[in-house]
């Protein structure tokens, strides 16, 4: 029939693969904008930099708004940037490449305005959000209930921080994405 095609496997021998099968295949193969992924990089190295000056290593450019984005850098910009960006393409979801500009775009400005920073990390932590609840409606349980919670976590994490609260109360939500990321990926 017309909805189904062989293919040679690798020993040679011949099975049929539906229409479907191809057209996932060739969507995967659609290529993917990187732009989001790119702003991910000057997050990582502004907040090692930033890390290292709270460790209090004399440091060229020493700047008191820098030490303090380590957090915001680190989680948000790097870490939520990564994963959603990891999510929107392994799910073949367009618009969720949308989190992962927000989470850089919000890293790289809370140097400089932390309403503003702190609104596009809630954005993209809602954009994760929608999309962990859309994967609970699907079999993976196992996999879908830790990815809901740590866009929960970066949610809860991200209002705190647009609403005003000081960063050391923040930052205890925000641990909690990248552990249940890594518990669901497990």
């Amino acid at each position: 029939p017309l909805w189904q095609c062989w293919c040679l496997c690798d020993n040679g021998s011949k099975r049929h693969r539906s229409l479907d099968y191809h057209r996932r295949m060739k969507r995967l193969a659609r290529p993917i904008p990187t732009t989001p992924l790119i702003l991910a990089g000057p997050a990582l190295v502004l907040g090692l930099y930033a890390g290292l000056q709270r460790l209090g290593l004399p440091l060229p450019g020493s700047s008191t708004s820098i030490p303090a984005g380590h957090g915001p850098l680190m989680i948000v910009g790097f870490l939520a940037a990564l994963i959603s960006f990891e999510r929107a393409v392994r799910g073949g979801r367009r618009w969720l490449l949308a989190a992962p500009f927000c989470a850089g775009v919000s890293a790289l400005t809370s140097l400089w305005s932390i309403s503003f920073s702190a609104g596009l990390a809630t954005v993209a932590g809602v954009l994760l959000l929608v999309a962990a609840l859309d994967d609970l409606r699907g079999a993976r349980w196992l996999v879908a209930v830790p990815h809901t919670c740590a866009a929960l976590a970066l949610c809860i994490g991200s209002l705190r921080w647009w609403s005003g609260d000081p960063l050391p109360a923040v930052i205890g939500a925000w641990v909690g994405f990248p552990l249940a990321s890594i518990l669901g990926d497990r």
